[in-house]
């Protein structure tokens, strides 16, 4: 998709009847849903920090732009005048660690405000996987909830949960908009990266160590799964006050995974297995030789080892049923759509 090439946005001129705002709408998620909206009639207004991302395909439909931080509460506003439903899938993140906690619950906390204020009917948040915990063996539902240990988690899993929990307060207390929240997991597809990291530790951009020994069933999820069921989200009546977790139906494992990425790359991909406890005391002792040297280190609990191995399976019956959601179950489609779309293209020969 080409960028646009105006030296300024253009005048986004006045909001439309049922218009979504999409929020960090030029990202590889957010590019994806913007286009299912589109596809599906819907009337769409981006915020985004920089321009420099935004295609002009979605000018040359009609996509209203406003550039802006999602942190800026007057930011907000002013794209949400006249909106029915946002869908903020800005992180919000800090690049500072220290302060990436913060930062996120702030970012939700001012579109939460901000909805309020200008009578925005629903908001649709995007977290992650990464709040919950899943090192366990049940199944998670969405219902269940974030880790209820966030101090053993890194600081952006931390920042999922306190925005989570801050939202949740928030329309506890009511006087705004409904709340859904989204919990997309290891998103593959044509516009995003290969080399996930919910799949391993990528040591170099062809050798992954595995969170485990890479066996059981990851969670992968196709970006056009995720856009159909966030465009769900946004309209369904069933919605209103819940919590998805979204996964697709195809769950092979990592060595599967890496296996065919080399064979449609041509690519050698490796994967390593490794058992998690091994990985944790080589990292408990990097973290040690670290502090001797007076050098800041940081931690990795066990907790937040056993959650990245995705060892318990994520339950998304509740998404398919209220958002009207199928996603793809054929294993040939899935490879196709996730790995072959990553082989090199082979030069046009007139």
């Amino acid at each position: 998709l080409g960028t646009s090439p105006f030296p300024a946005p253009p005048d986004p001129g006045p909001a439309r009847p049922g218009e979504v705002v999409v929020t960090g709408g030029t990202g590889f998620l957010g590019r994806a849903v913007v286009e299912e909206l589109l596809r599906a009639g819907e009337r769409v207004t981006l915020l985004a920090r920089r321009r420099a991302n935004l295609p002009l395909s979605f000018l040359e439909k009609g996509v209203r732009f406003f550039q802006g931080d999602a942190r800026d509460r007057a930011a907000m506003e002013r794209a949400l005048e006249g909106a029915e439903v946002l869908l903020h899938l800005a992180t919000c993140a800090s690049s500072d660690p220290g302060e990436m906690e913060e930062s996120m619950r702030l970012g939700a906390r001012t579109a939460w405000e901000a909805c309020a204020q200008m009578g925005v009917k629903r908001m649709v948040f995007v977290s992650s996987t990464a709040a919950l915990y899943l090192g366990g063996r049940n199944p998670v539902r969405g219902e269940d909830g974030p880790d209820p240990r966030p101090e053993e988690r890194p600081p952006y899993a931390r920042g999922k949960i306190a925005a989570e929990r801050a939202l949740r307060e928030a329309a506890a207390r009511g006087g705004g908009p409904e709340l859904v929240i989204l919990r997309p997991a290891i998103v593959v597809g044509r516009g995003g990266v290969p080399e996930h990291s919910g799949v391993g530790l990528w040591v170099r951009d062809n050798h992954c160590v595995g969170w485990g020994l890479g066996r059981h069933p990851l969670p992968f999820l196709l970006v056009r799964d995720w856009a159909r069921a966030a465009r769900g989200a946004l309209r369904s009546e069933k919605a209103g006050g819940k919590a998805y977790n979204l996964a697709g139906d195809v769950r092979i494992s990592a060595r599967e995974y890496l296996y065919r990425l080399a064979l449609a790359t041509g690519r050698a991909y490796r994967f390593h297995p490794r058992p998690l406890w091994v990985t944790w005391a080589a990292e408990k002792a990097k973290e040690w030789i670290k502090r001797l040297a007076r050098k800041e280190a940081q931690k990795l609990t066990w907790r937040d080892l056993k959650s990245r191995a995705f060892l318990a399976p994520l339950d998304t019956s509740d998404a398919k049923e209220d958002l009207d959601w199928r996603p793809v179950s054929d294993l040939e489609t899935f490879v196709e759509e996730a790995i072959r779309v990553h082989a090199p293209r082979r030069p046009w020969k007139g």
